[in-house]
């Protein structure tokens, strides 16, 4: 995928077979190893989501539901299967024709945010927006074939470490908020939302 950050070109690659293979020599430099985390737009250091087990999927952030946004309080709880674990604390911005907002609460000392985010299905162009102070990371999210329909009785999602994004947080910033936009169907669901502290 082809995207800008912070006005420089670069590829973001969607599953770790597009770049397992590339271990050689490049440029006249020296071997390379491939990232084994997906997802960091800062495109300096690779993002390895967190260890498996029970939570792994659940939010350790607080967020202000916005535009278009829905959680487990709204009319329609959302929650999802993700990787076969149960969740009831994901975060879906925008519906049919609309993007959708929420800011989310950063506890004082975060260095980083940490979060799974998936576009709607058969979409691969909506954008999630993170902005966080001065700063500002436009992520473009992969289309995922469990994110459809309501969650009635949930989404049913598979990911991969291609999934997990981090954002930087700028020093005294306690709030990001994510937006996404794009096509007419530019649906985004996040979840396992942490603040990391270095």
């Amino acid at each position: 995928i082809s995207s800008i950050n912070n006005g420089n070109m670069q590829i973001i690659f969607c599953q770790t077979s597009d770049f397992a293979g590339l271990t050689g020599t490049r440029f006249g430099g020296t071997e390379v190893t491939p990232p084994t985390g997906g997802g960091d737009e800062g495109g300096e250091d690779p993002v390895t989501p967190p260890s498996g087990g029970e939570g792994q999927y659940d939010s350790d952030l607080s967020w202000t539901l916005g535009t278009n946004s829905y959680d487990n309080t709204s009319s329609t709880p959302q929650k999802a299967i993700v990787n076969n674990e149960m969740v009831e604390n994901i975060l879906k911005l925008g519906k049919a024709k609309e993007g959708g907002s929420a800011t989310v609460t950063i506890p004082a000392g975060t260095t980083k945010v940490g979060f799974y985010a998936v576009a709607w299905k058969d979409n691969n162009s909506t954008v999630l927006t993170c902005k966080a102070g001065s700063s500002t990371v436009s992520l473009n999210l992969v289309a995922n074939v469990g994110a459809v329909g309501n969650p009635d009785p949930t989404y049913e999602i598979t990911v991969t470490e291609s999934d997990y994004y981090t954002v930087d947080i700028p020093d005294g910033v306690t709030s990001m908020t994510v937006e996404t936009s794009g096509s007419s169907n530019c649906r985004a669901i996040l979840f396992g939302l942490k603040a990391v502290t270095e």
